[in-house]
C-alpha cells in the first residue's frame, strides 16, 4: 500500500469533516499532484503544477489558521514551530519554481527537492501533529475545524490564479476572518 492509499484509508476511518480526515485526503491530493507533475510534460505539466500551487497554498494556510492554534495548546510551541519553519521551505522552494520553465531539467531538478521536503513534512505533520490533536479535541471540536477548513477551501476555489505567495496571503485571510 503507497502513501496515497494510506492517508485516504486513515482519512475514511475518521467521521466525516473531522478535520484531520480532510488534512489526511488533502495530502493525498497533493500527492497525487506532485505525482502528476512529475510524470507529465508541456501543458499538462503546467496544469498539474497550477493545481499543486493552488491546492498547497490552500491547504498551507488552512493548517496554520485551523489546526495550529489548536495544536499549540495540546503539544506546545515546538512541534507547530517546527511544521512552520518546513512550510516556509515549501514556500521559498515553490518561489523558485515557479520562476523556472516547467520544461527545464532545472525545474525537474528543483521539483524533485521539492517533492522530498514536502513529503517528508507531510509524513511529520501526520505522525506528531495530527494524532496529538485528535486526542486533544473532542469528535465535536474536530469536526468544527473540519467545517472550517472545508469552508475556507470553497471560497478559495473561486478565486484567480497567481503566485504562491499571493494565493498563500489571500488564503491566509480567508482562514484568520
Amino acid at each position: 500500500m503507497n502513501q496515497v492509499e494510506m492517508e485516504r484509508m486513515e482519512a475514511r476511518r475518521l467521521p466525516a469533516g473531522n478535520v484531520i480526515g480532510v488534512l489526511l485526503e488533502q495530502h493525498a491530493q497533493i500527492r497525487e499532484l506532485y505525482a502528476a507533475v512529475r510524470n507529465s510534460t508541456g501543458p499538462d505539466r503546467r496544469d498539474a503544477f497550477d493545481r499543486l500551487r493552488t491546492l498547497l497554498a490552500a491547504h498551507e494556510a488552512g493548517e496554520q489558521g485551523v489546526l495550529r492554534p489548536v495544536s499549540r495548546q495540546v503539544v506546545g510551541q515546538r512541534i507547530p514551530a517546527a511544521h512552520e519553519e518546513e512550510e516556509a521551505e515549501v514556500a521559498r522552494v515553490m518561489a523558485e519554481l515557479e520562476g523556472l520553465d516547467v520544461a527545464g531539467d532545472r525545474f525537474a531538478e528543483q521539483f524533485a527537492r521539492f517533492a522530498r521536503v514536502l513529503s517528508a513534512h507531510a509524513v511529520s505533520e501526520e505522525d506528531e501533529e495530527y494524532p496529538a490533536v485528535r486526542a486533544g479535541r473532542s469528535d465535536e471540536e474536530l469536526e468544527e475545524m473540519g467545517v472550517r477548513l472545508l469552508a475556507g477551501r470553497l471560497e478559495l476555489a473561486a478565486w484567480p490564479d497567481g503566485s504562491f505567495a499571493e494565493l498563500l496571503d489571500r488564503a491566509r485571510s480567508v482562514y484568520k476572518a
